[in-house]
């Protein structure tokens, strides 16, 4: 048995290898499945993330802006 190859010396062997590999074959569909669905969910939560982190940052930036507008309306008006 090597990496690519397997070498088999009765036939009942290779029966037999065939029909547990045909026994588990949705198993190993399900497992692939599961991987790339989780994969594709993974990214699109990472792009959601980086959409909300955006968002934020220019809601932050806003807010910044608007407060220091304020306290420079009060200052003069003080200075007034």
């Amino acid at each position: 048995m090597g990496k690519t190859k397997i070498f088999i010396r009765h036939p009942q062997t290779l029966f037999q290898t065939e029909d547990a590999f045909q026994l588990k074959k949705h198993d190993i569909a399900a497992i692939i499945q599961a991987s790339w669905k989780a994969i594709m969910q993974r990214r699109k939560y990472l792009k959601m993330k980086e959409a909300a982190i955006v968002l934020q940052k220019n809601i932050r930036r806003f807010l910044a802006i608007r407060l220091a507008k304020r306290r420079r309306r009060a200052a003069n008006t003080i200075r007034k």
